[in-house]
């Protein structure tokens, strides 16, 4: 048995007793991270209040949303959770790996298999499997949905350095080596690399149908996911680290080039660049008719997607208010500061401030849906909140 399986395999499958203590817990849970309240004036709702216990000695660390009916919450000790969306019952608990390892991701995959069975090593007739793939420093381990019980590990060829887009039999995520990896997980094997240089630092996120990729070389690059063939690629003068983002048929990239950077997403073509007087590093967010920046000693800003010209983007507005946009909620665009623990919501037809709360006890915070502001926001000692948009409609275009 490999070793890694063999350590993850007794690190202690949650018992019927452990998940009747979870919702016992979940049922006494009663302090609201983001109060009522408040979440009205950031345009949000409760939908339910959760406990995930952590394991014991170690503390909350991470929450992984994925398709499907399930969230997934990890510790500091390496073990997660499964989570239901629907109640916030904690199904099994599990370790996804050694202590001293790092869960970069967790996806969740169902595909078709034929699985050895008997002395002989005969396959079982064609099963559709549900499997939750966990991604660590440099192993991949899957795990059965229903039971939390560990299938296999795989090595991986190349470091991992961003969270992963599942993409039928593949997990493409960028690497550290500059890479952009397709692994086939099913089987265990690197199946093809593109190049981009230096390192990867935000995660690929889907264009269309396309796939895009920025490194710390400045190039960004659009392939096709299903042949991994270049699309388009740009070289921009200073090092992308912040999240992309797509949207109204474009792609925008802030860059150590003191610029935001807007392309056309079917052919690459510069739609517009918008010039600031300071290297930028920010993740950015696009709600289809803005993109939104954080812009050092400005705040945030949002631009129109579309412009007259090519050397200025238009500017909408401008907000004294810290952190990166993520979710539009409603008329409301939500930003999150991480470094205060402050999540605001500021109308987005003129960036007036609606809203805002501060909460030392969050320790993460995952958008699972920005169109509807589907969150999930995980405190110190394991409680869990799910909140939802009170109004999800979003305007495209205005």
């Amino acid at each position: 048995m490999n070793p890694m399986t063999n350590r993850i395999s007794q690190g202690c499958t949650a018992t019927l007793a452990a998940t009747c203590l979870c919702a016992f817990a979940a049922a006494q849970t009663t302090d609201y991270l983001i109060p009522a309240a408040d979440g009205r004036s950031l345009g949000l709702e409760t939908r339910w209040l959760a406990h995930v216990a952590p394991s014991p000695g170690a503390a909350t660390a991470q929450a992984f949303t994925c398709d499907g009916d399930s969230v997934f919450v990890t510790d500091s000790a390496c073990h997660m959770s499964r989570v239901l969306v629907a109640s916030g019952n904690t199904v099994w608990t599990n370790a996804c790996g050694r202590a001293t390892d790092h869960v970069l991701d967790i996806d969740r995959a169902s595909r078709v298999a034929r699985i050895p069975a008997g002395k002989n090593g005969d396959l079982t007739p064609p099963t559709q499997l549900d499997e939750v793939l966990v991604t660590l420093d440099a192993a991949i381990a899957s795990f059965d949905t229903n039971t939390g019980q560990i299938t296999q590990t795989q090595r991986l060829e190349r470091i991992p350095s961003t969270r992963s887009i599942l993409h039928g039999r593949y997990l493409i995520f960028g690497a550290r080596g500059g890479q952009l990896v397709w692994q086939q997980y099913a089987i265990g094997h690197l199946w093809k690399c593109n190049e981009v240089g230096g390192s990867i630092v935000a995660r690929p996120i889907r264009l269309g149908s396309a796939i895009a990729v920025a490194g710390t070389t400045g190039e960004i690059l659009v392939v096709d996911p299903d042949t991994t063939r270049q699309v388009w690629r740009r070289r921009l003068a200073g090092s992308v680290v912040g999240s992309l983002a797509a949207g109204d048929d474009a792609l925008f990239a802030a860059s150590a080039d003191q610029a935001i950077h807007a392309f056309e997403a079917a052919t690459g073509r510069p739609r517009w660049r918008f010039l600031t007087e300071t290297p930028l590093s920010c993740d950015l967010f696009c709600d289809g008719a803005r993109v939104y920046a954080q812009i050092p000693q400005k705040g945030l800003i949002a631009l129109a997607t579309k412009s007259e010209t090519l050397l200025e983007a238009k500017v909408a507005w401008t907000a004294q208010v810290p952190g990166n946009a993520i979710a539009r909620a409603g008329h409301r665009i939500l930003v999150w500061d991480a470094a205060s623990h402050t999540l605001t919501a500021v109308a987005a037809e003129s960036g007036h401030v609606e809203g805002k709360v501060t909460v030392p006890s969050i320790v993460d915070l995952v958008v699972a849906d920005p169109v509807s502001a589907r969150m999930f926001v995980l405190g110190a000692g394991g409680t869990l909140q799910l909140l939802e948009a009170l109004d999800k409609s979003v305007v495209a275009a205005e």
